[in-house]
């Protein structure tokens, strides 16, 4: 009886709890975000600066103070690429720029045009509910298409200028949601920062109390000339220059064959580096406090205590670091990066796990409860936020790719908690042990101690590469070439592979007495000087691209036309049907002379 009892309870409950209907997606999120003291999505804030040092941060007290003190500081912050328009694709997209295919900062590798904008944290999160604003920078050489508002974005004032000394920060122009609008002058009234700090404050007060917002704030400071706002000036008179170990480094001995080919900085030049030090220091004063009007305005509004704030920069910034100015570098100086979150419910520490610009879009993704319909590289925060103790990578990954404007610089490094290394196409490595060389002054490539480690890391590295399988083929005309016979060749360059192939190169190699007449390719791409190959920024997976080629002769020819394609490093294309050949004039009839 006692048994029989038992399973007609067992029963009831097990009744009882099909009833209660399974959380949706969005409810699965509300349950997690409980933990952090919210009850419904949250608000995302992104705040981004452009060319930031992570060694700046004491110069944005408040930010410090606000995000900082408030949340989780990574003192292990990275960018997947130390360069612009790279890095601020893998913001969006969440993906490495091998996969989302921008690699460079200006057309036809990178800028706004080359971006594929279909699928981004915008239209996700635009999906999902969000009310979604985008205020500042965009990507860059958005002035080519400046009218251009991408999918996902309710609100859109993005800088549309063409880029000039005082542009970044006077005399500019706003996208304001499909109207140009000029702000001219010289006043902190008409200041960059400020104009788009109080865009971003009148967005937070005018979204509707029940929806989520989406604010992606970013200022053009501290970049280029670094002007400062007027109410700046005559600060930072007495700061102290900026000298770490690195400085201006005197043995490069140890370093690539392109850094030991670049001399010391003279006195005059190192005298620039100081103030553009202190001028970049002024610039990131109006940034600090538009940190503050923007927590600020969250608060009056009752949204500050369910919002994720995220502050970052899209690269570094190397200040005469191993004698190096700006970025496209794999040292901490160009590819570390400020990162700071604030979130619901999170303990303020200092974290020092390896954390990127592409996990961005993950855990804004997982904060939303909504799944991002496209690969993304990156991992979400939401658990290490919440517990330090999670499981979290060990290794990340940074690569640069801006072929052909510094080839040789081009790269793929492996970040772990104790090592840096790094690959370059030109055949050189570099391997520093951070624990006892932060600044990377001794270049352990050839310290046989540590054989194995770098093996280790060489195969960890090939397997980021993969095979784009490009496969090419032609056609042509015929295969005559001769006086009055002129040829044309269609070469066809498919990518059969899953990733993306960045950049395309198709070389030519032509019989003597063979000209190029004319080169023309499909898409984006274009020929190289000479006409003897062709190159495409990128090619996508399942995409196809032609070159044609006329050929001229001033006698009969006989002969090879050989060509091959390859996609740069690390998509290595497949050898095995990249090449394509014509044989001309493969046979030849001598008839006999009849007298």
């Amino acid at each position: 009886m006692r048994t029989r009892s038992l399973r007609f309870l067992t029963q009831c409950v097990l009744l009882f709890l099909a009833l209660i209907p399974l959380p949706s997606k969005t409810e699965w999120a509300s349950t997690r975000l409980r933990v952090f003291g919210g009850s419904s999505p949250p608000n995302l804030i992104l705040i981004l600066t452009d060319d930031q040092p992570w060694h700046t941060m004491p110069f944005m007290p408040l930010t410090n103070q606000l995000l900082g003190e408030n949340g989780v500081t990574f003192t292990r912050g990275y960018v997947s690429t130390p360069l612009c328009c790279p890095s601020r694709a893998s913001i969006l997209t969440g993906q490495f720029a091998h996969n989302h295919g921008v690699i460079g900062n200006r057309p036809p590798y990178g800028g706004a045009a080359m971006f594929d904008d279909t699928s981004t944290l915008a239209t996700w999160l635009d999906q999902a509910g969000y009310h979604t604003a985008l205020v500042g920078k965009y990507l860059n050489y958005y002035h080519l298409i400046p009218d251009t508002i991408p999918p996902g974005w309710d609100q859109w004032f993005a800088i549309s200028s063409g880029p000039t000394r005082y542009s970044d920060y006077f005399n500019f122009t706003l996208n304001e949601n499909g109207v140009q609008t000029d702000y001219t002058g010289t006043s902190s009234q008409t200041y960059s920062t400020n104009v788009l700090r109080d865009k971003a404050v009148a967005i937070i007060q005018s979204t509707p109390a029940g929806q989520p917002l989406f604010l992606y704030f970013s200022t053009n400071a501290p970049h280029g000339d670094n002007i400062p706002d007027p109410a700046d000036n005559g600060k930072f008179t007495d700061l102290e220059p900026y000298r770490p170990p690195s400085y201006n480094e005197a043995d490069v001995s140890d370093k690539p064959a392109w850094l030991r080919e670049r001399p010391l900085y003279t006195p005059s030049e190192l005298q620039a580096f100081d103030e553009y030090y202190r001028l970049l220091a002024l610039a990131l004063q109006p940034v600090d406090r538009a940190v503050q009007a923007i927590v600020q305005a969250l608060q009056d509004t009752g949204r500050l205590s369910n919002s994720v704030i995220v502050f970052t920069t899209d690269n570094g910034y190397a200040l005469a670091d191993h004698r190096l100015t700006q970025k496209n570098c794999v040292y901490e100086s160009c590819s570390k990066v400020p990162f700071l979150v604030r979130a619901p419910g999170i303990s303020p520490r200092l974290d020092d796990h390896l954390v990127q610009n592409i996990d961005i879009p993950a855990t804004f993704a997982d904060f939303a409860g909504i799944t991002p319909p496209d690969r993304v590289d990156g991992l979400s925060l939401v658990d290490l936020l919440e517990d330090p103790g999670s499981p979290w990578r060990d290794e990340i990954l940074v690569e640069v790719h801006n072929h052909p404007y510094s080839e040789k610089r081009n790269f793929q490094a492996l970040y772990t908690s104790q090592y840096t290394y790094v690959e370059y196409v030109t055949g050189d490595r570099e391997l520093y042990d951070l624990t006892v060389d932060p600044d990377q002054l001794e270049n352990q490539i050839g310290n046989t101690d540590l054989t194995g480690v770098i093996e280790q890391f060489s195969d960890r590295l090939k397997e980021y590469k993969g095979e784009t399988d490009l496969h090419l083929s032609v056609t042509a005309s015929g295969n005559i070439i001769g006086p009055g016979i002129p040829l044309t060749m269609t070469f066809t360059i498919v990518n059969n592979g899953s990733l993306v192939a960045v950049p395309v190169s198709l070389a030519f190699s032509l019989p003597p007495g063979m000209q190029v007449t004319s080169c023309q390719t499909s898409m984006d791409g274009f020929c190289q000087s000479g006409n003897l190959g062709a190159n495409f920024p990128v090619i996508r997976p399942g995409q196809s691209v032609q070159v044609q080629i006329d050929g001229a002769a001033d006698f009969a020819l006989r002969g090879e036309i050989g060509a091959e394609v390859s996609a740069f490093s690390p998509l290595e294309s497949d050898p095995a049907n990249n090449q394509t050949s014509i044989i001309l004039n493969p046979v030849q009839v001598f008839l006999p002379i009849i007298n």
